[in-house]
């Protein structure tokens, strides 16, 4: 069958799991275009259960994939540099880029090389306030809406998962607190102390909030970001284990399940805060009052300590 005339042949290049979650819903939600896939690193579990692709093309095969597309899409991250190295690639061989930007932060600092800023033919955000980021950051850009459809499709999963969920016993609040990875992604952060505390600082405040206000828990529940050690908060733990019901999560447990269960998310800064607030649950970042305010903008999210 030959393809639809509107569809394009697209590469779609992928590493770190943040960006791969939205663009991976963006491919979902368009099937009526051809596509092939360059994924790398955690990018390749969220393929998997999003997209069912089980193999991927090599990067030595870098330059004949571009050749053959109409389109490269692609995300940024802190833990690869793929992005400036498509752009560059794309550029050579007249192959159109479009990186998806997945986040509100440091969107000019995404696209610098050797000092700098190298643009790719689109840059795509999901909603209004990505969109008037990006026009203030990246002047000359030419940007395009594309709704955050992650977003959208976590919003809707949650809901169902709620739905069967035990409701509120009486007992105190059911708390997702999630995990950040500050500490592994220091270069990109600019260095550990950019919220103004550790992720272990921030755990440790919010656990003596809650019982300093006398705040009623049911249980805390400690998930992890992918990147980070399965260990990495065990001994805050411990320390506070006879004081509230604190556990870690299980690896094997989903994101929207975690936030259907819950009905408080805390954390720092992290992208899992927007799905929360976007599913109506109850969010609080635990960034200190002199730490950088918080790059999510999406109403409804509370600074515990300002």
């Amino acid at each position: 069958m030959s393809p639809e005339p509107h569809a394009k042949r697209i590469l779609v290049v992928a590493h770190d799991a943040g960006a791969a979650e939205v663009i991976a819903a963006w491919v979902a939600h368009h099937p009526e275009h051809q596509y092939t896939f360059l994924i790398e690193g955690p990018a390749r579990q969220v393929f998997m259960r999003r997209c069912q692709i089980t193999a991927s093309s090599d990067v030595t095969q870098l330059e004949s994939l571009v050749r053959a597309s109409d389109l490269i899409l692609c995300g940024t991250g802190w833990a690869s540099q793929r992005a400036q190295d498509i752009i560059r690639v794309g550029r050579e061989l007249s192959c159109r880029t479009a990186v998806y930007l997945d986040h509100w932060n440091e969107y000019r600092r995404r696209f610098e090389i050797a000092g700098r800023v190298e643009l790719p033919d689109e840059v795509w955000v999901g909603d209004p306030y990505a969109f008037a980021i990006a026009e203030q950051e990246l002047p000359g850009a030419s940007i395009r809406l594309e709704p955050n459809l992650y977003l959208a499709d976590m919003a809707d999963a949650i809901a169902d998962l709620a739905s069967t969920a035990p409701a509120r016993s009486g007992e105190g609040w059911r708390v997702l607190y999630l995990g950040e990875a500050v500490r592994e992604a220091a270069d990109s952060y600019n260095g550990h102390n950019v919220f103004g505390c550790s992720e272990i600082e921030a755990l440790e405040a919010f656990l003596q909030y809650l019982m300093d206000t006398q705040t009623h828990v049911a249980q805390v529940l400690l998930r992890l970001h992918p990147a980070e050690a399965r260990d990495k908060y065990d001994a805050v733990i411990e320390r506070w284990s006879n004081t509230f019901a604190i556990s870690k999560g299980q690896p094997t447990q989903t994101l929207a399940e975690d936030i259907a269960w819950s009905e408080w998310v805390v954390g720092l800064d992290t992208m899992a805060m927007a799905i929360a607030v976007t599913a109506g649950r109850r969010v609080s970042t635990t960034i200190p009052p002199h730490g950088r305010p918080p790059t999510i903008p999406l109403p409804g999210i509370e600074r515990l300590f300002a």
